[in-house]
């Protein structure tokens, strides 16, 4: 069963590029999600300090 032509280092090495890009992928969507969180953060911290400035 296969490709024809592959062998069994063939598909470890799409299996390893896969796993690869799979886990790239997940990084990248947690450093998006990373960075709206400390934007949220930052602007409710602004928005304290400026209150706390005002009374």
């Amino acid at each position: 069963m296969g490709f024809k032509g592959m062998n069994s280092k063939d598909c470890l090495g799409l299996r390893l590029r896969v796993c690869t890009l799979h886990q790239t992928w997940k990084w990248l969507h947690q450093t998006e999600a990373l960075h709206e969180y400390l934007i949220s953060v930052n602007a409710a911290d602004t928005a304290n300090h400026q209150k706390t400035i005002m009374l």
